[in-house]
């Protein structure tokens, strides 16, 4: 924050293959619908920053501040900033992160700022997606944190299979917001295309920036900031995560360069999966990998001011020896953890979650029940509180894995007892209606509570489709059996070339249908159901796919 710690190390962003772009659509004057749209999708009752206004005070004086807002931001964009150090101002919230917090390291520091970096970051917003790889999604519209989770569940699932010996190794940076280093963010921009406008105004942002921590109500003297960027802020998450993908650039470049030995037959797309700072690497183990790795790391820091923090790092061995853990701990120095581990709040492991890893998500249920006051609410208010505060729980878990019989059963024999009783159960003889017919439509009788079983069927079979719009995402792998049918039985393949649809198990036939529907058993000895339509009729070539022998 208030001190930079020195660069030793420069990286050549060309060298490590990060691509420079045409951005001189970024360096337009700030027009008034731009500035307007920004104003009226602020939240209105949000806290004021500094300055003590909210955005409700924005949106209804509009008419009457627009002139002088637009004159004062477009004076900052031109480069007369002398002023602008009176806005650009934070104060710091300490936030406690649980009960009872005892030490100043329980708290977290959540900074009240002000709103003219919207602004910018509106503008770039759009051109994330081809400015950051394709293992990072955070902050980027049209990627989501489910397709980090499915890559590297896939990838692990995969290295199980084909009995690859490698490593997980998931990193802990340490203040990663916070040790951002300004000199190398404005090196990286210049690269990436950001004209000198946009440049300067990024520079005078950063260099005009001061904060103050709120204690007891009042704000302590000013700390002028020397590096990081402040959370909270809605251009530093996307300053942040360019910066972050230099790290997935070079292990790319590593491993092209044959510094990385190749896994899984180079059947693994990205070897790194970032979403924001977290960060998850797959390599070989063996003490070269691992040593590549740690100077990879050792270089990040130096060049970025991202330094990572490996004791609170983790290895996880995938059909390792022991001999290859103790390689790769005795260079790394992290402690490891045996498979199943947890990664962005769900279970990974190579088989179904038990129910060990599924019972944090039922505890999240049972503290959330807790909270309410069921018995002084009317049935109507319960209703509410199952069908958007409740059901909603599990749907994160839901939308990559199968949540067992067992945990949708319990969770909804809580909501049962909540809508009924007010209680966490209900005997039979309270349960006026069939939980069933109440999971049913409003239209058709229910009361449109949602069906867990089903919302999961559903929420998964849009990996389906996903996978076929976006074929060359990293994440793209086929989704369980009842999403995939789930999507086969409403989807209807129109045939062009055919080199995008399954021979064997799409919709493609005359009348509807596939193979592997109308002919189960023929389906059963197949070798290759990976065939498209395109390549199959080529020559017959789907009759070399059947193994065994076959008689009509």
């Amino acid at each position: 924050m208030g001190s930079a710690n020195p660069r030793t190390v420069a990286i050549s962003l060309s060298t490590i293959g990060v691509a420079s772009h045409n951005l001189s659509d970024l360096e337009s004057d700030i027009m008034e619908d731009e500035v307007k749209k920004v104003i009226m999708d602020m939240p209105s009752e949000k806290a004021p920053g500094p300055d003590g206004f909210s955005g409700g005070f924005f949106k209804r004086c509009w008419d009457i501040v627009k002139g002088d807002l637009l004159a004062a931001l477009n004076l900052a964009w031109r480069g007369n900033s002398q002023h602008l150090h009176l806005l650009n101002t934070a104060a710091i919230v300490l936030l406690p992160k649980k009960d009872d917090p005892s030490h100043l390291a329980d708290y977290r520091p959540i900074s009240l700022i002000h709103s003219f970096s919207k602004i910018l970051a509106t503008r770039v917003a759009p051109r994330m997606g081809e400015l950051v790889g394709h293992a990072q999604s955070a902050f980027i519209k049209g990627r989501r944190i489910q397709e980090n989770f499915l890559f590297v569940h896939g990838a692990v699932k995969m290295l199980h299979r084909l009995k690859q010996p490698a490593m997980l190794l998931k990193l802990d940076i340490a203040k990663a917001f916070d040790t951002v280093s300004w000199e190398f963010l404005l090196e990286l921009l210049a690269h990436l295309g950001f004209g000198r406008w946009w440049r300067d105004c990024i520079a005078t942002l950063l260099a005009s920036a001061s904060t103050s921590v709120i204690i007891n109500g009042r704000n302590s003297q000013r700390i002028h900031l020397a590096r990081g960027l402040r959370q909270g802020d809605p251009l530093s998450p996307l300053l942040f995560i360019l910066v972050m993908d230099t790290f997935a650039a070079m292990c790319a470049t590593a491993l092209q360069r044959g510094a990385l030995s190749p896994l899984a037959r180079d059947l693994l797309p990205l070897r790194v999966s970032l979403y924001a700072d977290d960060a998850i690497v797959f390599f070989y183990p063996s003490t070269q990998d691992a040593a590549v790795i740690q100077f990879i790391l050792n270089l990040l820091g130096a060049a970025t001011g991202l330094v990572s923090n490996l004791l609170k790092s983790s290895v996880t061995p995938i059909h390792c020896s022991e001999l290859q853990v103790q390689a790769v701990t005795g260079v790394l120095g992290c402690p490891v953890k045996e498979l199943p581990i947890v990664y962005l709040g769900l279970p990974l492991s190579v088989r179904k979650p038990a129910k060990a890893q599924v019972q944090p998500l039922m505890d999240r249920v049972a503290k959330n029940l807790a909270g309410w006051k069921p018995r002084l609410l009317s049935p109507d208010a319960r209703l509410a509180i199952i069908k958007h505060v409740l059901m909603a729980l599990p749907l994160y878990f839901m939308s990559v894995l199968e949540l067992p019989a067992w945990a949708i059963k319990e969770i909804e024999k809580k909501c049962r007892g909540f809508l009924w009783k007010g209680d966490e159960e209900a005997p039979g003889h309270c349960s006026l209606v069939a939980w069933e017919k109440l999971c049913l439509p409003i239209e058709n009788g229910g009361l449109g509570i949602r069906n867990l079983a089903l919302m999961g069927v559903a929420l998964r079979a849009r990996w389906a489709w996903m996978s076929r719009a976006h074929p060359d995402g990293p994440w793209a792998q086929p989704p369980d059996k009842k999403a995939r049918q789930c999507f086969l039985a409403g989807s209807t393949m129109v045939l062009g070339n055919g080199e995008s649809t399954s021979f064997w198990c799409d919709n493609w036939l005359l009348g509807g249908g596939s193979i592997e529907f109308r002919a189960p058993i023929l389906f059963s000895f197949v070798r290759d159901r990976g065939r498209s339509v395109g390549s199959a009729l080529r020559n017959n070539s789907w009759v070399a796919d059947i193994r065994g022998g076959l008689s009509i």
